[in-house]
């Protein structure tokens, strides 16, 4: 990785006469983070299962999903740099956040299994997520949240001129139980009621 990186700012400068600052980790989030620390033209590594350590002195606002209302919210629990955000217990902070606050841990903990894609690459997939500031289990509220999700996601489809025919359904429960469930449909759609209607 750091040579990489190394190849990089070398091929940046070469080309642009520009500096790059790039960060090395073993996630997209501690990466970008790392790549922020020595800007313009820093280069900082973060071997791997540092991350934690890396992560912990460094103000909670560095990480994604943090701004300033989730800061000062943070900081009502005692929450002010990522370690400590790593080191709430979870039931305090899902009191306070609900299950953003299970994501957010994770973040704090150097956890981000998400894929880098490279600008310009075909979207394989368009999602939408949404997290109750309290804890339900209303169906007429689960219901209506749905269907917000659904139109949105149609919406974001016609703005993209693109088509799904794979539905998928993600509930994560107030103990952090994640249920998935997909259904393909028998032709591509566009129509927020049909995304609704498989949902």
């Amino acid at each position: 990785g750091e040579e990489i990186a190394r190849k990089l700012k070398t091929g940046i400068r070469d080309e642009t006469q520009l500096t790059a600052s790039v960060g090395v980790a073993s996630s997209m989030l501690v990466a970008k983070i790392a790549s922020d620390m020595r800007k313009p033209d820093g280069l900082v590594v973060v071997p791997p299962g540092t991350e934690e350590d890396f992560l912990a002195p460094l103000p909670v606002r560095r990480l994604w999903g943090v701004g300033p209302k989730m800061e000062e919210a943070l900081a009502k629990l005692g929450v002010v740099t990522i370690g400590d955000l790593a080191a709430i217990a979870p039931a305090r902070l899902e009191r306070r956040l609900g299950t953003h606050g299970f994501d957010l841990q994770r973040l704090a903990r150097g956890e981000d299994e998400r894929d880098v894609v490279a600008e310009g690459a075909e979207a394989k997939s368009l999602g939408q997520e949404h997290t109750y500031s309290r804890d339900t289990a209303d169906p007429d509220r689960l219901r209506a949240t749905l269907l917000q999700i659904a139109d949105a996601v149609a919406g974001r489809l016609r703005a993209h001129g693109l088509r799904a025919r794979t539905v998928t359904l993600k509930y994560r429960d107030e103990d952090f139980h994640t249920t998935t469930h997909a259904r393909t449909l028998d032709e591509a759609t566009d129509s927020g009621n049909a995304l609704f209607r498989v949902a």
